[in-house]
């Protein structure tokens, strides 16, 4: 550590009171900018968590597939080191004899393997889940809804068939049509017929459309499931999504051999990843999320530049002495940047504790109100972002360094006379220092004579009036978009 900076330390202990103010100051803008940060990830986390329940645990996906295909992409993603894969197959329909609605008439077989399971996050309230395609595991909506009642080691023999209209075929997102007097209306092609054992009850999955026609049965993936025109569903999910996933997932199709335009994504999921950036909601989120920190930002700057300003003021003779023992404008630049990086190390640790755990103990206390408003299941958790600390260490050192910009600058401008004679800071014209009659006519000599001493430092009291200015601003702000 050369001279300057140990001079530099000297001065801070010897000022341990303001030391002490700054570094709160500077806490207190890292405090405010993790907790900005922090609140965008849990944010991004709770939407994550909806729409994998609704859509499923998967980011890429390779559609009709025959077995063999299915198996050549299961393997050329596990090369490529996507961490789950998964196989389903939409199997077919049966008819649901007695069911009340009309409207929802079927039972909608779905193979899964074992990872499929995870993937569309089936919930058992009853049982246990299929290990082989002679076993269901059956939706507790049947009962709910349709009226007709299972209980796990009932056997049912189901007629698997095909939904067509109009030579077309249907899936679960097509509702069910009704014979009209133009039209004889939806029929089942049928495929085969096979028996079930049930052994276990699931709650609705998310993922069966509420104007479906098929109540979810679903059923292990294996070999012994007969062949169908059925194709095979292959998904991909991995544990951190690359940024490149849209390249690489076109690696994946070439190295199976198929077609890399087939692939599909799941984008509901992907734009929570800020990987789908066409999004109005998501950029007008994100964009009231830059502002508040752009506006803490400038406020910050405001308050740690008078900080700094003050330091440098009462410094000034000190740097006076450095400059006249040879001290160039770069050393004493230098020093001024040195106290403000050791006063944001002290800093740095306090803010981003206390903005953490301020922001957790409010999401814990609103979390019930905003899970209310966007999900019924999933609770507004806390989550510690690498990526959001990240964020808010690099801004804070942004605003610190900008802070200090200026009060660097001058200090590097001092000479050992400006220093002694204070010409900087304090101006004693009269022309300067003259305030109005009716100053002391409204408020007395007290305030005649502190309006003087301010107008002796002129760029100080301005600081401080924009300090409280954006205070001011700020809080209005962060309460206008509170109450929106």
């Amino acid at each position: 550590m050369n001279i300057v900076n140990i001079l530099t330390l000297r001065h801070l202990k010897l000022n341990k009171r303001r030391t002490l103010i700054t570094v709160i100051g500077v806490a207190l803008s890292v405090c405010m900018i993790t907790a900005v940060a922090t609140f965008a990830a849990s944010f991004m986390d709770l939407l994550q968590r909806i729409t994998i329940d609704d859509t499923g645990y998967w980011h890429i996906c390779y559609g009709s597939l025959t077995g063999e295909e299915a198996q050549a992409m299961v393997e050329s993603m596990e090369r490529h080191k996507v961490d789950y894969v998964s196989r389903e197959q939409e199997v077919g329909y049966a008819m649901l004899e007695g069911s009340k609605n009309e409207n929802k008439p079927y039972l909608f077989l779905q193979a899964m393997d074992q990872n499929g399971f995870d993937t569309f996050n089936l919930k058992l309230t009853q049982g246990r889940l299929p290990e082989n395609s002679n076993e269901v595991v059956i939706s507790s909506h049947i009962g709910e809804n349709a009226g007709v009642v299972y209980q796990i080691g009932d056997v049912i023999m189901l007629d698997i068939g095909k939904r067509v209209y109009s030579d077309y075929y249907m899936d679960q997102t097509t509702s069910f049509v009704e014979p009209t007097e133009d039209s004889k209306g939806e029929y089942l092609q049928h495929q085969f017929t096979r028996e079930f054992t049930v052994t276990g009850i699931m709650k609705r999955p998310n993922v069966e459309p509420y104007w479906s026609p098929g109540y979810t049965v679903v059923t292990y993936l294996d070999q012994e499931l007969p062949q169908m025109e059925s194709k095979i569903n292959v998904y991909g999910a991995y544990k951190r999504v690359p940024r490149s996933i849209f390249r690489k997932s076109g690696s994946i199709a070439e190295d199976a051999g198929l077609d890399p335009d087939r692939i599909c994504f799941n984008t509901s999921l992907l734009r929570y990843h800020m990987l789908v950036t066409e999004d109005w909601i998501l950029g007008t989120f994100y964009s009231i999320a830059a502002f508040v920190i752009i506006l803490i930002m400038v406020g910050s700057v405001s308050l740690i530049y008078n900080a700094f300003a003050i330091s440098i003021s009462e410094r000034s003779r000190h740097l006076g002495m450095l400059a006249s023992v040879g001290a160039t404008k770069k050393q004493k630049k230098n020093s001024v940047y040195f106290e403000g990086f050791l006063v944001w190390v002290f800093a740095i640790p306090a803010g981003l504790f206390f903005g953490t755990v301020g922001i957790g103990v409010t999401l814990k206390l609103v979390s019930p109100l905003i899970s209310g408003m966007i999900s019924d299941v999933h609770q507004f958790k806390l989550v510690v972002s690498p990526g959001a600390i990240l964020i808010s260490v690099l801004l804070s050192a942004i605003t610190l360094f900008g802070s200090v910009w200026v009060p660097a600058k001058r200090a590097s401008k001092i000479s050992p006379v400006d220093a002694i004679r204070q010409s900087q800071d304090v101006k004693l014209t009269f022309k300067s220092v003259k305030t109005s009659g009716i100053t002391k006519a409204l408020f007395g000599f007290e305030a005649e004579l502190a309006l003087k001493n301010l107008k002796r430092n002129n760029k100080r009291y301005k600081a401080t009036v924009l300090s409280l200015v954006l205070s001011i601003v700020l809080f209005l702000s962060v309460s206008s978009l509170s109450l929106m």
